[in-house]
């Protein structure tokens, strides 16, 4: 594996998907200790109004709106992921991360192609030492290189590497 990773995790990754199509880059995951402050302990769920959103009409007519809904959902996510991992992640933690599709044309345009990103993220080098043939690289971007399958092939691949 190449690239850099953290001395408190590896991250192995590739593209899962449709091979004919060109690979979408992952965008800026923003300010995660901000959005986290944010949330605080979950009291800002608690104020009048929380919860409460526009019609869907007002936000589904609003492209931009929308695209920027998509953004903030994914960098929530994330930001979810790798606060646990801060948080309570030890030297057995395994997460498998991966995408389940890409969002709708407005928000990746209309030659978006059907692959999805898959991650390993670990401090046990013997976990990535299973996966070290298939070809992936240390990071969280898939580089223009990475490997792509069908799903299915990621799951066989990744259930015969850790049935032992």
């Amino acid at each position: 594996m190449h690239g850099h990773h953290s001395e408190a995790c590896h991250v192995a990754q590739q593209h899962l998907g449709d091979s004919e199509r060109e690979r979408q880059e992952c965008g800026d995951l923003g300010d995660r200790t901000n959005l986290l402050a944010q949330l605080g302990d979950g009291s800002v769920f608690d104020r009048p109004g929380a919860g409460r959103s526009d019609p869907v009409e007002a936000v589904e007519s609003d492209p931009d709106r929308m695209r920027d809904g998509y953004r903030r959902s994914i960098e929530y996510s994330l930001s979810t992921l790798v606060s646990y991992v801060e948080k309570h992640g030890d030297d057995d933690l395994v997460l498998v991360v991966l995408g389940d599709h890409q969002p709708a044309a407005f928000v990746a345009g209309d030659e978006a192609g059907m692959d999805v990103p898959i991650t390993i993220v670990t401090r046990d080098r013997a976990v990535l030492d299973r996966v070290a043939a298939w070809g992936w690289q240390d990071g969280l971007r898939p580089g223009p290189r990475a490997p792509i399958w069908p799903m299915e092939s990621f799951r066989d691949r990744f259930l015969t590497a850790f049935a032992q």
